[in-house]
């Protein structure tokens, strides 16, 4: 395979992922603009229940975007979508993120966790399924029927999230830095 069909097959994947949820994505934009706009005119309060309510849905899918990435990761990477699901739900477990998102770590199976945020975050939830892939093939090679729906999720997330929380997590923090550094440089 040549470059450029590898560069074309990367964009192809990332346009699989993002394109189905950029619609929802400029819609809670728009809803929050509208919204600040609606505040800062004294027509709606901020402590109003309907202010909260679509402030709700606009910050919400952001906050949430790891679980629209998850889904549309695995229908890209032909992961199972309910397993990749699992990935977000321990990302974003208050007990876990808390402690994570206020600059502490943790110890997982012996490592030490370290901080990152993974509300409203890309990278690592992407990686963490595209990884999962890799680690279903053999599931559904040598699991049998039977024993598939339940030990296949118990399996994958044995192997995927160390992955996540050590390695994806962290890169996606660090990359995620450097991206917003030189991005803010090259505006200067």
């Amino acid at each position: 395979m040549n470059q450029n069909s590898k560069g074309k097959k990367i964009l192809n994947a990332i346009s699989g992922i993002f394109l189905p949820i950029i619609n929802l994505i400029t819609a809670a934009s728009i809803i929050k603009s509208i919204l600040i706009l609606l505040a800062a005119g004294d027509i709606i309060s901020k402590d109003g229940g309907t202010y909260r309510i679509f402030y709700a849905v606009s910050d919400g899918v952001f906050f949430f975007m790891p679980f629209m990435l998850a889904i549309t990761s695995a229908r890209q990477f032909k992961a199972d979508p309910f397993i990749a699901m699992m990935i977000p739900f321990a990302c974003l477990y208050p007990a876990v993120s808390d402690i994570l998102e206020n600059g502490n770590n943790f110890q997982f199976l012996c490592f030490t966790v370290p901080p990152a945020v993974y509300h409203s975050s890309v990278i690592p939830v992407v990686l963490a399924v595209g990884f999962l892939h890799f680690v279903e093939i053999p599931c559904d090679k040598w699991l049998s029927e039977a024993l598939k729906g339940f030990l296949k999720p118990i399996l994958s997330m044995i192997i995927v999230l160390p992955f996540t929380f050590l390695i994806f997590g962290p890169a996606g923090t660090w990359i995620g830095a450097f991206l917003q550094k030189h991005s803010l440089l090259s505006m200067n």
